[in-house]
């Protein structure tokens, strides 16, 4: 008879990445896609994909996925305020500034 294919895809800690579908291409070959919406930079890692037909051992491939953030141009998130000082006085001039890749201050 004919054997199901068995395809899946695991992440480092071996728990299972979704659900994907496997297409029959022709007598011997299957296409297998997964899709994994909205990856964020904690996704990356490594990623093994499994194939069992039952005959032999399962072929095994691992890959590696970067997932980068956006290139983001800075912004202040937290400015200097305003202040009327004395002569002699001390102060600390505090500013946020988020962006990426994390933005040089000067």
């Amino acid at each position: 008879g004919v054997t199901k294919t068995d395809v899946y895809v695991t992440d480092e800690d071996g728990k299972l990445v979704g659900e994907g579908e496997i297409e029959e291409v022709d007598e011997e070959t299957v296409r297998f896609s997964l899709d994994i919406p909205d990856f964020q930079p904690g996704d990356s890692g490594r990623y093994t994909i499994t194939a069992n037909n039952g005959v032999g051992r399962p072929a095994t491939h691992e890959f590696d996925l970067d997932v980068d953030l956006p290139e983001r141009a800075p912004q202040f998130t937290t400015v200097p305020r305003h202040v009327v000082l004395e002569a002699g006085d001390d102060h600390v001039i505090v500013a946020e500034i988020k962006g990426v890749p994390k933005p040089n201050v000067y």
